[in-house]
C-alpha cells in the first residue's frame, strides 16, 4: 500500500449540519430526473453584476479516511442577473478554472489536478442556475446544472443572496459526491478517499453599467 495516498482526496470534512446538494441524473439530449430546474426566472427589473475577485472565494474541503484538507480554486469568474427589488430572484453563471485548484501542499495540488480532476482533459467547470426566495434574510433556493469533469448534472441547494450597498453578496456551502462526476483515484486505493467534498462559494458582485437580461 502506498502510504502517500493517505494524504489526500476527495470529500467532505466531517462535521454535520451542512446541506447536501440534491443531484439529478446526467443531462443528455433528453434530460431525465431533472429536479425542477428553473431555466428562466421571471425578473421584473433585471440588473446585472459581475463577480469581483476581491473578497470572493471558492473553497473545497476534501480528505481521506485519515486526514482532511482545505483547498481553493484560485481563478473563477461569474455573473448575476437579479431583480433590483429582490436580489433573491435571479440567475447565476460561474466558470471555474480547475488548473488553479490548489492546496498548500504541491504534492496534493498535483494529485488533485491530474489524478482526480484530470485537468489536462477537463480544465474548466461551469455552474448555471436560477434562484428564488425561500425565506428571510436573503435565503434563496438555487437550481441549475453543474458541468464538471465532462459530466453535466442538475443540482439544487440553498444559498443566501443579499445587497451590501450597491453590491451583491452570494454565499452557500454544500456537500457533493465526487463519484457522481466520475472523479476517482485510478487504482485499487480509491476507497481510501471520502466520497463527499464540501464546496463553499462566497461571491461579491459589482453592478454592471448597463441593464442586462441574458447570461453568457
Amino acid at each position: 500500500m502506498r502510504l502517500a495516498w493517505l494524504f489526500f482526496l476527495l470529500a467532505s470534512v466531517g462535521c454535520g449540519g451542512v446541506q447536501r446538494a440534491i443531484v439529478g441524473a446526467p443531462v443528455t439530449a433528453a434530460p431525465v430526473d431533472v429536479i425542477d430546474v428553473v431555466p428562466d426566472v421571471a425578473i421584473a427589473s433585471p440588473r446585472g453584476a459581475l463577480v469581483r475577485a476581491e473578497g470572493s472565494r471558492v473553497d473545497v474541503g476534501h480528505g481521506t479516511l485519515f486526514i482532511s484538507f482545505e483547498s481553493r480554486v484560485r481563478k473563477f469568474r461569474g455573473r448575476f442577473v437579479v431583480d433590483e427589488h429582490d436580489p433573491r430572484r435571479g440567475r447565476i453563471v460561474i466558470d471555474f478554472d480547475l488548473t488553479t485548484f490548489e492546496n498548500a501542499s504541491r504534492f496534493v495540488t498535483m494529485t488533485l489536478q491530474y489524478e482526480f480532476l484530470e485537468v489536462d482533459a477537463h480544465p474548466t467547470a461551469r455552474f448555471e442556475g436560477s434562484f428564488l426566495p425561500s425565506g428571510k434574510d436573503g435565503a434563496c433556493h438555487v437550481t441549475g446544472t453543474l458541468d464538471l469533469h465532462g459530466i453535466k448534472r442538475p443540482i439544487a441547494f440553498d444559498g443566501r443572496m443579499t445587497k451590501e450597498g450597491g453590491d451583491l453578496h452570494f454565499e452557500t456551502t454544500f456537500d457533493l459526491d465526487r463519484k457522481q462526476w466520475g472523479i476517482r483515484q485510478h487504482d485499487e486505493w480509491d476507497w481510501i478517499n471520502k466520497d463527499d467534498f464540501r464546496l463553499h462559494i462566497d461571491l461579491h458582485g459589482t453592478p454592471e453599467h448597463v441593464v442586462a437580461e441574458e447570461l453568457p
